[in-house]
């Protein structure tokens, strides 16, 4: 708990000072605007990092540290996501923010072997800190997270979700204990926009973020098994290296943004 104390206090204070993105309580009109893409430099063998995706109420900043481990989104809504490290880029904890304000708080606990074995979480109002509840993970032979078990404050079992994956890679399916619903994946066949980003996939467990699953291919369609919806897709304009340029983002059948893709 100290342990938590300290780096939510360095945070907030590094968080003061930076350049916060622009609030709207509506959808920017830019969000659905036809993206215009411009000639890119093509580097044989680049490592693609993405700095920037999409303008206005939906858009991304992604910030990075010791090259390649990403540390912070921040949305055009003014909420933020934070992961930070120790000095072994070993991860430590997971922060939700709005306007600069801390509200939620995860602590990693990881293996010898450095994978996040479970995740308590806390709920943050000012200086109070509160208990609420921890995630128990689990992997297979492949080291790819093959069960999440939530529970309680009081340790009761909320839901499991069991996840399976293709032979490349990629995300399949996940079955939910408590909806009693499998969410399956699809993914292209290119190179995806999170391939050489560390720690996405935990900035996809702490946001819910699908496209944060796009780390080995990206991710093209969510469906729910027992009734064959399409609850969210995604589709792309590629670059001359394979990596997505632009997205158009769908929730069911609702067009929710087109965004420009920008690498560093």
């Amino acid at each position: 708990m100290m342990k938590i104390l300290k780096k939510r206090m360095l945070i907030i204070v590094i968080l003061a000072v930076s350049t916060s993105l622009s609030c709207t309580k509506e959808k920017s009109e830019n969000d659905l605007a036809p993206v215009v893409t411009e000639p890119e430099k093509e580097e044989q063998g680049a490592e693609f990092l993405p700095v920037k995706i999409g303008s206005g109420n939906t858009g991304q900043l992604f910030s990075y540290s010791n090259g390649n481990y990403l540390t912070k989104i921040e949305y055009g809504d003014g909420s933020a996501a934070v992961l930070t490290y120790d000095s072994n880029n070993q991860p430590l904890t997971f922060q939700s923010l709005k306007e600069n304000v801390l509200n939620h708080e995860s602590e990693y606990v990881l293996n010898a072997t450095g994978q996040v074995v479970r995740i308590n979480h806390y709920s943050v109002s000012g200086a109070s800190i509160s208990p609420d509840g921890y995630c128990l993970l689990e992997y297979n032979t492949a080291g790819q997270l093959s069960r999440l078990s939530d529970y309680s404050k009081a340790k009761k079992l909320l839901n499991e979700r069991v996840r399976t994956y293709t032979a490349s890679g990629n995300l399949l399916s996940e079955r939910s204990t408590a909806t009693q619903e499998t969410a399956t994946y699809n993914f292209d066949e290119k190179e995806a926009i999170f391939k050489h980003v560390a720690h996405a996939d935990l900035f996809a467990l702490g946001t819910g973020d699908q496209l944060l699953t796009s780390a080995v291919n990206n991710i093209t369609n969510r469906k729910i098994a027992e009734n064959g919806s399409t609850d969210q897709s995604y589709t792309y304009v590629y670059n001359k290296s394979g990596y997505p340029q632009t997205l158009s983002y769908k929730k069911g059948t609702v067009n929710v943004s087109n965004a420009k893709v920008v690498y560093k």
